[in-house]
């Protein structure tokens, strides 16, 4: 064999390689395949390769599984990506790869093993089950080297293994799994030495091993039952047991009356619980004050961003805005160079609270930081400066039922400004209708009677809004006098406590009263807000004087920071005073009645040991764990079933796939060999026509061009119709499949709400049992 060649000409010398060759040249540009097939002919730099070719038995094997046949499993772009499986970098005989211990990445980043199997070589994908036996090997070729697989490499993900039910295929994977078995049996069967002989350094780890943390720890926790001589029995295989002690006499503590006056008394149980429960009380009441005031800064702070969103929406239409990080923008007008210097000479880029952003000439915007703007020329007309000002901080709002009832007050300013925005948003809604002001509100007074109707009408014609937008608009037709009928209220709706104390004051809802059509012309036709509208301006002095109290060092925001760690500090004391007593307090226990019968299910007799109370205790707790065990494998095996149905059904829907692209790639033939019939047609009738020109007899010529045209249209309907035929085909299994597939969805969602609710019960039981202890320890107390 000749060295010249490289891989890929060696592929095409061997008739056993053929199939693999149409894979390959059939590879789309920008795919893996098509980088291996350009490495193989010597491209991308010449580096070595070292390729595993499945023979065409492998290819033929594969075509079988997925149902199809081997020119259209030649043709499919899934497989050509498996194909990159099947190349490593670099020369890799069959003995290097005999010793090799670590997986190599192919070129499609997938983790191939090799293992030894007996004097050949195996090799599998990581997450697969059964490896490959390597036949030959060792083909040397110009660029790399080249091996002979009798099998194609197929993750896992792809399931092309052919099998009829699922009964053979847990049979080829415990074949799989058994054949693997055996192989690192022969491997390892040469090495090992066995156990290792018994010394005292195995004999001290298995000893430590013996002994637990319990065991070890168990002299100090069971010290008032056996005393402070107790060891824990250890056992390390050379000694016999040590005999069990007698338990018959345990040892009692008399009771004697103690005196707490004296410095010298230890606080026994009850002390500490004296002392416990108002510290406990205390430590309740605290955190309930700290939960109200995080609650209160909650809402002071929703406060401030409804605040916060109501300026952004005033803002614009006064000539304002807002830079990116909420930052409010002005612009300076100068009128000379002078003022200019004077205004540069007073500004610091060093205070965060003023800072100039650009410079704009005319219309040209030079940035602060350009050499420009220490060079500019004197000039005569007028120069803007665009200053960044900190953050507006809107302070809270005012209820509605405190607003002034007499002059106007800062509360119906906003209202009134609010209404005016809009109104102004109602007219660029009805615009589309190309009415003026007038005649707009003689149709509105024509349909309606009273505000509510007015209102009624706007939101059929798209103008929706909500119950305080009507209540602003309500307001400002009763400060422009576009209402009669009856005295002006304080609001259209008086608080429970209003009503309350001055029940016999006369109510009258705004919503309700009349309209006057030439005042509500005048209130639809209100101009738009100029830049230096009077309440803008009042509105925004409102909002920095708010701020100013709100984030000043004796601002409210501050006192409230100020008493929440202030009470943090004092809770933490309290918890560490709670943990003392908690760790000074005896460790002696018993079990109170209530607790014993809920656990035990009968009454507790009455001369109880703390021997037999443990045993009885213990073979109660033992029974609970089996029952638990049982419930718990029932539930396993029931979820390995599920899981055991959901593979199968995901199984079912990959073969549907799989069926799907098969019948796509024979769509496509069978377009491609229409697309060649019709030119062939076209061809054909080309020469038919020439000969029929050459001809002296026209009439035989037309009549054998119509038979031809009525030919051309009998072929191209019997093409339609089988196209239809195999488009409706591929339908209804695609819908089959996607009625699969949701089948399996549902099955996965079933599965997940199972689990849920089997937490959920499991916590729920915890909190019962927490709850049954909590009372039991409060009966103790």
């Amino acid at each position: 064999m000749s060295v010249s060649r490289n891989l890929l000409d060696e592929l095409k010398q061997d008739e056993d390689f053929s199939h693999v060759v149409s894979i390959i040249e059939s590879a789309r540009r920008g795919t893996k395949c098509h980088e291996l097939r350009e490495r193989m002919a010597g491209g991308y730099g010449g580096r070595q390769l070292t390729l595993l070719a499945p023979t065409n038995n492998a290819i033929k094997k594969a075509a079988e599984a997925k149902k199809t046949t081997v020119d259209l499993f030649c043709k499919m772009p899934e497989v050509a990506e498996t194909i990159a499986h099947h190349a490593v970098f670099d020369r890799w005989p069959l003995s290097a790869l005999r010793m090799l211990g670590t997986p190599l990445e192919s070129l499609q980043s997938q983790k191939l093993v090799f293992l030894p199997s007996g004097g050949k070589v195996s090799v599998k994908l990581v997450g697969s089950m059964r490896p490959v036996r390597i036949n030959s090997g060792d083909i040397l070729c110009r660029n790399g080297l080249l091996h002979k697989l009798g099998c194609l490499l197929v993750s896992a993900k792809q399931g092309w293994r052919g099998v009829a039910s699922r009964e053979e295929a847990v049979q080829r994977a415990n074949e799989a799994q058994q054949e693997m078995l055996k192989d690192r049996r022969e491997l390892n069967g040469k090495t090992w030495a066995g156990p290792p002989p018994p010394g005292p350094v195995s004999k001290a780890v298995a000893a430590r091993r013996t002994v637990s943390a319990h065991d070890r720890q168990r002299a100090r926790a069971f010290a008032p039952l056996y005393g402070d001589d107790y060891e824990p029995r250890i056992y390390t295989g050379d000694e016999p047991l040590p005999p069990r002690r007698d338990f018959s006499q345990l040892r009692t503590v008399p009771t004697v009356t103690r005196d707490k006056s004296l410095p010298s008394q230890a606080p026994t149980r009850d002390d500490a619980w004296e002392e416990w429960e108002p510290l406990k009380r205390e430590e309740m009441r605290l955190q309930l004050e700290l939960e109200d005031l995080q609650r209160y800064l909650q809402s002071k702070e929703a406060l401030i961003a409804e605040h916060a969103a109501f300026v952004r929406e005033v803002l614009p239409p006064s000539g304002l805005g807002w830079a990116s990080s909420h930052k409010a923008l002005v612009e300076v007008l100068l009128s000379s160079a002078d003022e200019y210097q004077l205004l540069q000479s007073r500004l610091s880029h060093e205070d965060p609270k003023l800072i100039t952003s650009e410079v704009r000439l005319r219309c040209c915007t030079v940035p602060s930081g350009s050499r420009l703007c220490c060079e500019l020329p004197i000039w005569t007309s007028k120069l803007w400066l665009t200053l960044e000002l900190p953050e507006v901080l809107p302070s809270a709002t005012f209820p509605l039922w405190s607003a002034p009832s007499g002059e106007r007050g800062m509360e119906s300013r906003l209202q009134h400004l609010e209404a005016h925005l809009l109104i102004e948003q109602a007219q660029k809604a009805l615009q589309s209708d190309e009415l003026d002001a007038g005649e707009l509100a003689g149709r509105i007074v024509k349909e309606a009677d009273c505000i509510a109707d007015v209102l009624s009408w706007m939101e059929n014609h798209g103008i929706c809004w909500g119950l305080p937008d009507q209540r602003k608009f309500a307001r400002l037709c009763e400060a422009m006098e576009v209402l009669h009928f009856g005295a002006p209220s304080a609001d259209c709706m008086v608080s429970e406590g209003e009503t309350r104390d001055n029940p016999k004051e006369p109510h009258h809802n705004l919503l309700q009263r009349r309209v006057d059509k030439s005042i509500l012309t005048r209130v639809l036709s209100l101009p738009s807000l100029p830049e230096d509208h009077s309440e803008v301006q009042a509105l925004m002095t409102h909002l920095r004087h708010m701020s100013s109290e709100l984030c000043s060092r004796n601002g409210l925001l501050s006192t409230l920071k100020q008493e929440v760690s202030a009470r943090t500090e004092s809770v933490d004391i309290l918890r560490g005073r709670l943990e003392v007593l908690e760790s000074s307090m005896p460790s002696q226990w018993s079990p109170p009645l209530e607790l014993w019968e809920d656990l035990m299910g009968a009454s507790a007799p009455t001369p109880l040991e703390a021997v037999d109370a443990f045993k009885q205790v213990s073979e109660a707790v033992a029974e609970a764990r089996r029952k638990a065990m049982r419930k718990g494998e029932e539930t396993a095996m029931k979820a390995e079933a599920l899981k055991a149905s959901a593979a199968e059904k995901l199984r079912q829907v990959t073969w549907a796939e799989s069926q799907a692209a098969a019948r796509e790639a024979e769509i496509e033939l069978l377009k491609q060999h229409l697309r060649e019939q019709a030119d062939h047609a076209k061809e054909l009738e080309v020469e038919r026509r020439e000969e029929l020109c050459s001809g002296r007899n026209r009439r035989n010529m037309l009549n054998v061009m119509d038979a031809d045209e009525a030919e051309r249209r009998a072929t191209a309907l019997s093409l339609k119709y089988h196209a239809s035929k195999v488009q409706t085909a591929w339908r209804r299994r695609q819908r089959k499949a996607r009625v699969q597939l949701k089948a399996v969805l549902l099955l996965q969602f079933q599965i997940r709400r199972w689990q849920k609710r089997r937490q959920s019960a499991a916590q729920r039981i915890q909190k019962h049992w927490l709850l049954k202890r909590t009372q039991a320890n409060d009966d103790v107390r």
